[in-house]
C-alpha cells in the first residue's frame, strides 16, 4: 500500500511538471529591417588577395564596402592589381527582405535575398545573405560571411 502511494505521488509530480510548466520562449527571434546600430556605410579598407588558399601568390588588393539600411543591404567590391590599379569594380546586386536575429549581446545574424539577371539580361538568379556581424564598437564590426574571412570594417561618415 505505502509502495501503491509512492508510485501515484511520484506520478502525480510528474504530471504536474511536465503540464503545467510553461513552455520556455526561444530568446532569439527574427525581426524585419537591420538594427540600428549597423546601419550606415562600412569601409572594409584594402585586404591583400591571394590566387590560392595556401596563400602564396599575390595578386593584389580588395577593397569593399557595405551599405545597410533599415530596407536593403549591398556590397561594393573593387580589385586592383599590385601596383593599386584597378582591375575589376563589382557592385553586388541589392540584398531586400533584409531581417536580423540577435545572437548575444554585440552579435547579430542578418539574412536577405537578391534577384538578379545574369550578363545576357535572359537568365533571372537569386542569391541569399547570410552574415553574422560582431559589434567591435561604435565605429568597428566584424563581418563573417560562410567560406570568407573575416573581415574588419570601419564606419564611413
Amino acid at each position: 500500500m505505502k509502495k501503491s502511494l509512492k508510485i501515484i505521488m511520484a506520478l502525480a509530480i510528474m504530471w504536474s511538471i511536465v503540464f503545467c510548466v510553461p513552455n520556455i520562449a526561444q530568446a532569439a527571434t527574427w525581426h524585419k529591417g537591420v538594427p540600428k546600430t549597423l546601419r550606415g556605410k562600412w569601409d572594409g579598407g584594402a585586404f591583400k588577395n591571394y590566387d590560392d588558399s595556401k596563400r602564396k601568390h599575390f595578386t593584389g588588393y580588395r577593397e569593399s564596402r557595405f551599405y545597410l539600411t533599415n530596407s536593403f543591404a549591398s556590397q561594393i567590391s573593387v580589385m586592383l592589381n599590385k601596383h593599386k590599379k584597378i582591375n575589376y569594380v563589382g557592385v553586388a546586386a541589392p540584398y531586400t527582405h533584409i531581417k536580423y536575429k540577435q545572437l548575444s549581446k554585440k552579435k547579430y545574424q542578418i539574412k536577405g535575398s537578391a534577384i538578379y539577371t545574369g550578363r545576357d539580361r535572359l537568365n533571372v538568379y537569386s542569391k541569399v545573405l547570410n552574415l553574422t556581424i560582431h559589434v567591435v564598437s561604435k565605429n568597428h564590426i566584424t563581418i563573417a560571411q560562410p567560406n570568407r574571412l573575416t573581415e574588419l570594417y570601419l564606419r564611413v561618415k
